[in-house]
């Protein structure tokens, strides 16, 4: 096939234009240059791996690896399609084909440190540690000053709790290239995991750089607010970014904002959280952050601020966390609501409750998502958990999942097991899951957005926590400064192994107290 020279220029000028966005991170405007150099030259190696590259940043795995096929169909051997094709395959869970991937680059060429590194990070989220740590120094052997490979590595020390080296690996990233944001994100992320606040909450905005969670920025016709500026008789609106989660723990912020601030707050959040949001404050205005996404919210606000960037905004370090709960609450109908619904439910299957009954809320498993990245590590398989159900706690012991739906498999087993009670088609929001947290005992659950509701609402809890913890929860201690009188942290000791049997015997130790406590 031949091109015109003037096709050929259009398509070298649209190429460098691509180039020159990818590297300054704005990767859609990149994609929309380098798909004009791709019409024209629809079969360039180069335009089809840089182009696949984006797609890579865009979370389009799909269209991706269609790009690096379309070149290893012409050179198998291409090291750059091939390295492109195992992320693709990792990004998208088939890490056996991205396993393969990389080692067929590592055949052509042993000393391609990228392929070293991509390797490494594969192997890590395996958990086959010492292997990845072996495949980091042969990528920092190969290319002594890898970022890439430096913040990878620092992951790893993480994982294996050698915190101190994975702030050395972190810090000698960011002295390579200071402008580096995942790098400023993940030494963020290891400060705060330390209760190194001051530091870790400015770096901690870093996030907004970080594919997964940028993406939740919303931009404002107002000025972004970090804790400079009055807000006596001004308009700020917060919004929710991530997870449920991080909203409920966080919202604690917003009457402070009223009471000592003078404010006038707006809160944005998901529908699911806005009737559990209007228990904060009745003088906060609670909306639907579709309207901010749609840009059909048109009130007059001074100031904005993303929820996660309150902490910073005032200047929270480890010892003024405003902790104090509750903080949430539900309604008087809502209350006797759930009091009547789980008495139903325990009466209409077991006869009359007893009245030293205890009622445990379980949580066993999130939404999918934890720290931001689709991983199931904090989550605990039904089979596992059993054994709690089974215990014998020398007491009338029901346990209610707060769980609002189940899978059909999760469903039929749990039929079996006695005094396991679901609300199947009755949680239609946060509100009803306070709601029945306020009508238990206590709850357990893995990390996730009930444990924070159980602790914003001051219910006894025991949250179990994977190793590593998420960086909200501190590497060491049985309490958590930010639920200090109710939450109980069981953290596993060994990563992926649940200490089931610590678990049962911290259960029966909530249910001695408050048999103790029904005695008096």
């Amino acid at each position: 096939m031949t091109f015109k020279e003037s096709d050929l220029l259009k398509a070298k000028f649209y190429f460098e234009q691509g180039l020159k966005l990818i590297t300054e991170n704005e990767f859609a405007n990149a994609e929309v240059k380098l798909r004009m150099a791709y019409e024209i030259l629809p079969t360039r190696p180069s335009i089809l791996i840089n182009l696949s590259s984006v797609l890579i940043e865009l979370n389009r795995h799909d269209e991706a690896i269609f790009l690096c096929l379309k070149v290893i169909s012409n050179d198998e051997n291409n090291i750059e399609a091939l390295l492109n094709l195992g992320i693709c395959y990792a990004n998208k869970g088939d890490k056996q084909a991205a396993l393969e991937s990389f080692d067929k680059c590592l055949l052509i060429d042993k000393n391609n440190a990228s392929a070293w590194c991509n390797k490494a990070n594969l192997l890590q989220s395996l958990n086959h540690f010492d292997e990845a740590l072996d495949c980091y120094s042969k990528a920092l052997l190969y290319k002594p000053h890898f970022e890439e490979a430096l913040i990878g590595r620092s992951n790893l020390f993480n994982s294996l709790k050698k915190y101190e080296k994975a702030i050395e690996d972190i810090d000698l990233a960011i002295s390579i290239n200071p402008r580096n944001k995942k790098a400023q994100w993940n030494k963020s992320l290891d400060l705060l995991r330390l209760g190194k606040f001051e530091e870790g909450w400015k770096l901690y905005e870093a996030r907004w750089s970080i594919p997964g969670i940028s993406e939740s920025f919303i931009h404002l016709p107002a000025h972004l607010w970090l804790g400079k500026e009055s807000l006596v008789n001004k308009n700020i609106l917060i919004y929710a970014e991530q997870g449920f989660g991080d909203t409920i723990q966080f919202c604690r912020y917003l009457p402070i904002l009223e009471s000592q601030y003078c404010a006038k707050v707006i809160f944005a959040v998901p529908p699911t959280l806005i009737k559990l949001m209007q228990t904060l404050s009745p003088t906060i205005d609670v909306i639907d952050i579709t309207s901010l996404q749609q840009k059909k919210f048109h009130q007059k606000i001074d100031f904005y601020t993303p929820i996660m960037s309150l902490p910073l905004a005032f200047g929270t370090t480890l010892q003024s966390i405003p902790n104090k709960t509750p903080y949430l609450g539900i309604t008087s109908l809502q209350k006797d609501l759930w009091k009547t619904k789980l008495l139903n439910n325990v009466t209409k299957s077991a006869g009359l409750s007893q009245p030293n009954q205890v009622n445990v809320g379980i949580s066993w498993f999130g939404s999918g998502k934890y720290a931001a990245e689709k991983n199931k590590k904090r989550d605990i398989s039904l089979e596992e958990i059993i054994p709690l159900f089974e215990a014998n706690f020398n007491l009338n012991v029901c346990f209610h999942i707060l769980q609002p739906a189940l899978d059909e498999k999760i469903r039929s087993q749990i039929n079996e097991i006695k005094n396991l009670y679901f609300y199947e088609n009755q949680i239609g929001d946060f509100s009803d899951t306070a709601g029945l947290i306020n009508a238990l005992d206590f709850v357990i659950s893995v990390d996730t957005a009930v444990a924070h509701l159980a602790g914003a609402l001051s219910k006894k809890s025991i949250v179990m926590l994977p190793d590593p913890p998420d960086f909200m929860s501190l590497t060491i201690g049985n309490s958590s400064p930010w639920y200090p009188e109710s939450m109980y942290l069981l953290r596993q000791k060994i990563a992926g192994n649940w200490p089931i049997a610590e678990l049962i015997q911290k259960t029966s130790s909530f249910i001695s107290e408050l048999r103790y406590l029904y005695n008096q």
